[in-house]
Order: C-alpha cells, then sequence, then structure tokens
C-alpha cells in the first residue's frame, strides 16, 4: 500500500498546483447589490431602481426597472451573477429573478 501511494503523490501534488481563473461577462465589472427602492408607476405596477456597489471601480451604480409582482412579499435570500433568489414571506415559496442583474442602460 505504501508503494501505491508513494508512486501517486507526485502526480497528486502536480494537478495541485494548477490555478483556476474565472472571468466576467460584464463590461462593467463585478457588482454587489445593496438595496432596491421601488415607486408606483402610472399604470398601476412598480418601478424598481437597484442600488449595487461596483467593486472594481469603487463607485454606486443605479439601474432602474419594472419590478416583478412576484416579488412584492418576497426577501432577499442570496444572490449571484445577477440572479436572486427570493422567498416569499406568505406562502414560503422561492422565486428566482433576474432582477438585479445590470442593464446596459445605467446611470
Amino acid at each position: 500500500m505504501s508503494r501505491l501511494l508513494s508512486k501517486l503523490s507526485p502526480h497528486i501534488h502536480k494537478t495541485s498546483r494548477r490555478t483556476v481563473r474565472s472571468f466576467s461577462s460584464s463590461a462593467i465589472g463585478p457588482c454587489a447589490p445593496i438595496c432596491s427602492i421601488l415607486e408606483q408607476s402610472p399604470d398601476g405596477g412598480n418601478v424598481g431602481e437597484v442600488l449595487l456597489f461596483n467593486l472594481r471601480n469603487l463607485e454606486l451604480v443605479r439601474t432602474e426597472k419594472t419590478y416583478p409582482r412576484e416579488l412584492s412579499n418576497a426577501q432577499l435570500v442570496g444572490a449571484s451573477h445577477g440572479w436572486g433568489c427570493f422567498s416569499n414571506i406568505q406562502d414560503g415559496s422561492v422565486v428566482i429573478s433576474d432582477f438585479l442583474l445590470q442593464s446596459q442602460n445605467q446611470r
């Protein structure tokens, strides 16, 4: 058994030295969601403004979006790459939405 482990040991150490590179598809950079601000729109729906923090440039980014009805009674559980996982307070259902995703028309 020790011979087998001694022969495998150099191979294990060679593979552990590999590095992993990750790339962001966003031209603006990685952003962390801070909050969502909701307002009533004239047509009866909700308009949301998402406030994000750009980690690369250390600045605030605002995006305006229409707020989905499914998220009106939900709270954010977690988010990754602009996709949020929301939990509905009333019935306990889970909603996955791209509401936090950055759009190209930012101010």
